[in-house]
């Protein structure tokens, strides 16, 4: 009895201590990205952080991302062709699931992310008109699926604190995803590679449990 009291007091402060050393960040991102050109698109998201240690914890995100197409059409009448640029506009959804390892200098991240395309503007700018059509993705009785894009993604990022419990995060990320082409737009691409830098906000909320205590 008296060797296992010091194991179970020292169990106890260990367990409170670790316990201690946990944190969750709440922020909010804005972020550029390049799809093989160097036409940036902005997007922006939330994000849920847990640090579970002082080396590892993980991170939940919700991103907007859209993709600019560029493509052409041929059109043939009365043994002319008529060349037609297309433009295509696509809109997702991004969800992120990342593993995190921290350290003094900078921090790193890769994990999974599901992005799911909420739909498509496609627009056709001819010699005499430009006319467009949008094709939003939706699951119906017909048993169409919602298509998606399952990728892994990377990150490398820097923390500067500020005051009050705020944390300054820009970052350099990439992604690869593969995806499912599913009607009624036949013309998504199955595959695509992103590279963006990104600016986060958050804010400890284990510090407000602490200043409560205090």
């Amino acid at each position: 009895m008296t060797i296992k009291k010091p194991i179970l007091i020292a169990f106890l402060f260990c367990s409170v201590m670790s316990f201690a050393q946990k944190k969750i960040y709440l922020g909010a991102s804005l972020n550029t990205e390049f799809l093989g050109d160097f036409n940036p698109r902005v997007g922006g998201g939330f994000t849920f952080e847990r640090k579970s240690t002082e080396r590892r914890g993980f991170e939940i995100g919700v991103f907007y991302r859209s993709v600019v197409y560029h493509t052409k059409e041929y059109e043939i009448n009365l043994a002319k062709v008529s060349e037609i640029p297309i433009t295509d506009y696509q809109s997702y959804l991004s969800f992120l699931l990342n593993h995190k390892r921290y350290s003094k200098f900078v921090n790193f991240s890769i994990g999974f992310n599901f992005d799911y395309c909420t739909g498509v503007m496609r627009t056709f700018n001819t010699p005499d008109k430009k006319f467009y059509f949008y094709a939003p993705y939706y699951s119906n009785t017909s048993g169409r699926l919602l298509p998606m894009k399952i990728g892994l993604n990377a990150k490398i990022s820097k923390t500067f604190p500020l005051s009050n419990g705020f944390v300054l995060e820009p970052d350099l990320h990439f992604s690869a995803v593969i995806g499912y082409s599913g009607e009624p737009v036949e013309f998504l691409p199955n595959g695509a590679f992103y590279s963006g830098v990104g600016l986060l906000l958050k804010f400890d909320v284990s510090k407000i449990k602490n200043d409560e205590k205090k």
